[in-house]
Parts: structure tokens; sequence; C-alpha cells
């Protein structure tokens, strides 16, 4: 009970009777935050094991390559990203068909479809990249978890990069083999020299042996030249297995090596091709020279 002089609801603080406090309201409202997506950047972005824990890890069908889903770690949008595990080098590949692997290590990039402003000729997502290892269980399901050894990442990107411009190789590749084709007919010109009519006669079996020798020289070493500098430029037609770390090492090498590889090629298709202008220039001093019978 309030004593004399004081009302119900006051308070008496430090011996000062205060007046009772006032009821407030406050009305409730909803807050929308929106906020814009982030800016691309085509940059590494670190994920951990618990914001990849939702992907999920389709196997590979008919319809598509095995493939992970998930909202990206960078921007927390959704992704949907093919594993590769064929590379085509200089060519188009053949049917591919194996049994599945125990391990995958890839350069997971963002593909959302949000549009996070991203530069001419990358077709979506935010840019970040990551790391990431697919193991095989026994049931057959894969498991995904963050691969934190960046020793793979330069491997891994490079695989990315093929994959993406394989498809414009393959077509360069054929429309340059049509020139080929043209010189190796060009070469068949060159023959004249010894295959016309009367060019062999009167000669000895003996100088028509050596007549065939210089051409049959002359002929493999322009086809070897012609091989060799189109390997030099756009390699052998071949695909390539990189369905394992290893195997993803050793394309790699391989890919690094390419420069010095295609110098050698090239350096040797040079050689031969001087070498068979040689044996051809040998064949027509022959021909005009070598003593023939009733001359």
């Amino acid at each position: 009970m309030p004593t004399p002089g004081e009302h119900l609801g006051q308070v008496r603080r430090w011996g000062v009777l205060l007046p009772p406090p006032k009821a407030s309201y406050r009305r409730s409202q909803k807050v929308v935050v929106t906020t814009a997506p982030i800016a691309y950047a085509h940059e590494l972005a670190p994920a951990t094991d618990a914001q990849i824990r939702t992907w999920q890890v389709f196997p590979a069908t008919a319809a598509r390559p095995l493939t992970v889903t998930g909202a990206c770690p960078a921007c927390d949008d959704q992704c949907e990203v093919p594993i590769i595990d064929i590379v085509v080098q200089g060519g188009a590949p053949a049917a591919y068909e194996a049994a599945p692997v125990s391990h995958l290590t890839r350069q997971i990039i963002c593909n959302c479809r949000v549009d996070h402003q991203p530069p001419a000729g990358v077709p979506a997502g935010c840019g970040r990249y990551w790391l990431a290892t697919l193991s095989l269980k026994t049931d057959g399901d894969y498991t995904m978890a963050v691969e934190r050894d960046l020793q793979l990442l330069p491997a891994a990107t490079a695989l990315n990069e093929a994959a993406r411009s394989q498809d414009k190789r393959v077509q360069a590749t054929a429309e340059k083999w049509l020139g080929a084709v043209t010189g190796i007919y060009g070469l068949f010109s060159l023959t004249g020299i010894a295959t016309a009519k009367d060019a062999l006669v009167g000669l000895s079996g003996a100088s028509k042996w050596l007549v065939a020798l210089a051409l049959l020289a002359g002929l493999a070493t322009a086809g070897s030249a012609l091989v060799l500098g189109y390997l030099a430029a756009y390699g052998w037609p071949r695909a390539v297995e990189v369905n394992d770390n290893e195997q993803l090492k050793l394309w790699y090498a391989a890919l690094r090596d390419y420069s010095k590889t295609a110098a050698q090629r090239l350096q040797a298709a040079i050689l031969l091709t001087f070498g068979s202008l040689a044996c051809l220039s040998v064949v027509m001093l022959l021909v005009w020279f070598l003593p023939r019978h009733g001359k």
C-alpha cells in the first residue's frame, strides 16, 4: 500500500517520488531488406565444408555428365556445375565410356543465373571459384569436400579453360586440315618429273632404281614434314582421359610442355621440307643426265 502522499503507481527512487511510468506502445512493422548482387570478380574464394554441406552430386547419365549443384559460397546463389572427365586435344572426342573413379579434384566456378554484371564473354555467375574433391562411395554415390591442396589449382584451371574452348578448336582444326589435304595432293604433282610417259625411256634397270629410290625418299620426307608441321600447329586429334588426379597432372604437364614439343616438331618439319626438295631435285637431275640406251 502506498504511504500518505503517494499515489498508486508512483515510484520512490533515491528518496524521491517519481511519477508513474507512461505506457508505451510500438506498432510492429515487417522490415524487408533487399541487397544488390555482389559485383563480378574472377578470384579464388576458399569455401568451407559447412558451406558446401548442402551441395548435391548427380552421377553421370546419358542425358548429362557428372554434375554438382548447390549454393555458391560467395554469392549464395544456386549453381549447377558439370564435372569434366575428358578433354579434347586437336580434334573431336570419340564415344567415351569409363567406370566411375574414386577421386576427382576440380575447379568449381560459380555459374548462377543472377546478374552479377560479368564482362563480355562470360555467360553467367559471380566469378568466384574454389577447389572440390569428389569421392566415390561403395554404393555408387559421391561425397563432396573442399580441397585445400592448392597445388592442383593451376591444373584444374587449365582443364576448365581447355574444355570451354575445345568446340572452337575442333572446328578450327577441321578447317585447317583441308589445307593439309590440298598440300598432300600437291606433292603428287612433283612426281610428274619421274612418272611422265617418256621420262624413264632408255634408262637401264639400275638407273631406274636410282630414280625410284630418290623419288621415294623425296615423298617420304615431304609427307613427314607435312605431318610434323601440322602436329606442331594443331596437335593430333585425340581424346585424353582426365578422370583422376594423376591423369590430370599428366595432362597438365603435357600442356605445359606443348611449346617445347611444338618447336621441336616445327624445326624437324623445316629440315625435312628442305630434304624433300633436295631429293626431288636429285630425281630431276637423274632423269636429265643419266645415260640412255640408243643415244
